[in-house]
């Protein structure tokens, strides 16, 4: 989606907006200044204190879930709408998660919930088949050196051969959160290379399919007990 902040603005114009979205991507700033300029255009003149907004600036708990149930059944005050915002809503637990998710199964024409989340596929699969994805991604920053060193890393194991790769898992396999890191650095810099090349054609499948394993192995490091080694592997398979 070349510009999703234009795409939710030209939803809210033709009355065809979701009961639910799901802001993905890095670009943080630029989902927050999205979402601001559609209250704005929803409610008139907004401010972070509407009396029908709800914005919740981290992941929330399970009691601060409640409070959005409650807040959700209430009729709008001054406006159309009651507004929930979740920034950070990558990092609620599991509980949270299946309490909210709750709250969407039951979706009323006078509430829209926005979850801001990156990576997103730490919410969990039925939340986010709730969720209308609008992916907001930044080309890649200038990377820090160890970064760079990652990057480099990875144009050398694209070069090598399959037994130089394997070799590299069993190596790195001790050090899950080295391991989690470089695949952090590697996904920014194949979405970058996705923004590049989506201007001009489509993105080719092979790197499409490289991206996903490194989504898949950086996720099952970050919330399961998978072998290190195993998951490095599964990535460095499709490169």
């Amino acid at each position: 989606m070349k510009n999703p902040s234009a795409f939710l603005l030209k939803s809210a114009e033709q009355e065809r907006m979701s009961h639910a979205y799901l802001l993905s991507g890095n670009a943080k700033e630029r989902k927050l200044k999205s979402v601001r300029e559609l209250l704005r255009y929803l409610l008139g003149e907004y401010t972070d204190t509407h009396r029908d907004v709800l914005w919740v600036t981290e992941g929330p708990a399970i009691a601060k879930v409640q409070e959005i149930r409650r807040f959700a059944s209430l009729t709008p005050a001054q406006s159309p709408f009651r507004i929930v915002v979740i920034q950070e809503a990558q990092d609620m637990g599991k509980e949270s998660q299946a309490a909210l998710l709750k709250i969407l199964e039951e979706p009323s024409s006078s509430v829209l919930f926005f979850l801001l989340a990156h990576p997103a596929q730490l919410l969990s699969s039925p939340l986010r088949s709730r969720l209308q994805n609008i992916p907001f991604f930044s080309p890649y920053a200038e990377p820090n050196k160890e970064q760079e060193a990652y990057v480099k890393e990875l144009s050398r194991l694209k070069k090598s051969s399959l037994r130089s790769r394997l070799a590299f898992a069993k190596e790195k396999a001790e050090d899950a959160e080295h391991v989690i890191s470089m695949l952090e650095a590697w996904q920014d810099r194949l979405h970058t290379l996705f923004l590049e090349k989506s201007r001009v054609s489509a993105f080719p499948v092979s790197l499409q399919t490289l991206l996903e394993r490194m989504q898949e192995s950086w996720l099952m490091l970050r919330t399961t007990n998978v072998n290190t080694r195993l998951a490095l592997e599964h990535v460095l398979l499709a490169l």
